[in-house]
């Protein structure tokens, strides 16, 4: 049965978002206005935040408002090109499904560009596990006859990195990648809510900076690492390397605020 896909594709060092749900109890009148209120207002992304503690990392799912962004599960969603679909070369294992619902994008306290945070409602996809490695993409440099990055010397990566994320490749690399596994890029709402979880953290492990917990500068690392070894730096999903290591590339334009 086919199913939309995201993947992702490294470019270059970087730090970012996440959450880590607590279940607890609401009286029923509590949640009554949020499963009856037939469109999200501004201020029901701070409401979110307590509705999400109850519905955990799958968000809330049993509505969408005309305010959200809805991705179909099969066909459509993508800018730039066709949706990917599974095919044999697809290797579900490496892959997590993130499930259907809202979750809190964006954020009023942080930069400019991350400005507001807001409600999106997502249809379930897959996404990748991990970032892309050299490993993975020679495959791809191999059997779709594809150029290898400028880093690599006679269509080889450099000694010992195999498992570390390839770098030098621009978006229609990625693209291109893609669609010879018969998947696409991520949206960069995808994105967001599979590094981030659904309650607005700021980091995958929380809401704490922690240099340890991921590959970056001030954990005293100066280039990449080995996918994956951060495992308290995973997201609520179950994603690696969301925050450090590398830049990812996303299927949305970048535009800058006016």
């Amino acid at each position: 049965m086919p199913f939309l896909f995201a993947h992702i594709l490294a470019m270059m060092l970087s730090a970012l978002f996440i959450f880590s749900a607590h279940a607890y109890a609401k009286d029923s009148q509590d949640c009554q206005g949020c499963h009856t209120n037939p469109v999200y207002k501004k201020e029901d992304a701070e409401r979110l935040k307590e509705c999400l503690t109850c519905h955990g990392t799958a968000g809330h799912p049993y509505r969408k408002s005309t305010l959200t962004l809805s991705l179909p599960l099969k066909g459509g969603g993508k800018k730039g090109g066709e949706s990917g679909s599974v095919t044999p070369k697809s290797d579900l294992s490496r892959m997590i499904l993130i499930p259907e619902g809202e979750f809190i994008m964006g954020t009023d306290v942080r930069l400019k560009d991350e400005k507001p945070s807001y409600v999106v409602y997502l249809d379930a996809f897959y996404i990748d596990r991990f970032e892309v490695t050299h490993e993975d993409y020679k495959k791809f440099v191999e059997g779709a006859g594809h150029p290898p990055p400028d880093n690599w010397e006679n269509a080889n990566y450099p000694q010992g990195k195999g498992r570390h994320p390839v770098v030098f490749v621009d978006w229609n690399d990625a693209s291109e990648y893609c669609k010879w596994l018969g998947k696409r890029l991520p949206r960069e709402a995808e994105w967001e809510k599979g590094a981030r979880g659904t309650d607005g953290r700021t980091y995958p492990w929380g809401e704490v900076w922690a240099a340890n917990k991921s590959n970056n500068p001030f954990g005293g690392h100066e280039d990449t690492m080995t996918v994956g070894s951060f495992e308290e730096g995973k997201s609520p999903y179950g994603l690696y390397d969301m925050s450090g290591n590398v830049w990812e590339w996303v299927d949305d334009y970048y535009l800058p605020i006016q």
